[in-house]
Parts: structure tokens; sequence; C-alpha cells
């Protein structure tokens, strides 16, 4: 099944390299939003103003449907650093 992504840079015959160049990303990140892969919020954005700019008409999340990835929260615990993130790389144990 064609994402509305795809289908739109195909009908305007586009290629991905093109939509990445224009868009400023890595053509992994376009890929992965015409695939329907998760992708950040402002990369999805850069993408659907490329194709605006190429096409001569206006996308924008409301009208083009791509998977965004989840913002992660970073609540600081008691130490202070962020919940998600540790405090240096693991040692393994000893026996």
């Amino acid at each position: 099944m064609l994402t509305e992504l795809l289908r739109i840079r195909r009908d305007h015959n586009l290629t991905s390299v093109q939509l990445a160049e224009v868009a400023g990303l890595p053509l992994r990140v376009v890929y992965l939003g015409e695939i329907g892969g998760l992708v950040d919020e402002e990369d999805a954005r850069k993408i659907l103003k490329a194709l605006s700019r190429l096409t001569g008409k206006i996308y924008t999340l409301e009208t083009i449907e791509l998977n965004i990835k989840e913002q992660q929260s970073y609540e600081p615990t008691t130490s202070g650093r962020p919940a998600n993130h540790s405090a240096g790389p693991k040692r393994p144990a000893q026996y």
C-alpha cells in the first residue's frame, strides 16, 4: 500500500533524492516518511514544506498523514539527571 506522501511524490514525477535535497534532510529520513516509518515532527514539517515547494501545492501535517515520533520527556530525578539518562557505561558484573 502506498502512503499518501509517496503517491504525491510519484504523481509529480519527483524522486526521493530531490525531496530530501530540498528538505535539507538525509535521504533515509524522507524514505522513512514515505514508507510510513516514524519521523521527528520537525523533519516531517521540512518534508512537507519541500513537497509543497516542488509541487506548487500546500501540504501540511493537517492534510498529509505522517507517523510522528513521540517526544521523550526528560523529567529530572533526585540525582538531577533526566529519568531516561544513564550515569555512564554499565560495568559487567564481577563473579
